[in-house]
């Protein structure tokens, strides 16, 4: 087992091939989310807010 697996199994509590399950089954739809331009533009809002409150936070 490659030490990038034991760091991760180590990292979450969970078999490395868990989480690669996971991944496998999440990416496409994370994936196709993203190819819709509104999407896009709500999660680069998103960012934009999410800094935004970043900052307000860093400053008080």
């Amino acid at each position: 087992m490659s030490k990038k697996k034991k760091d991760i199994e180590k990292e979450y509590g969970l078999p490395a091939g868990s989480l690669e399950c996971l991944a496998r089954t999440f990416l496409p739809g994370i994936q196709a989310f993203f190819e819709v331009e509104e999407n896009q533009k709500a999660f680069e809002a998103w960012l934009t807010r999410r800094e935004m409150e970043k900052a307000q936070e860093n400053a008080a």
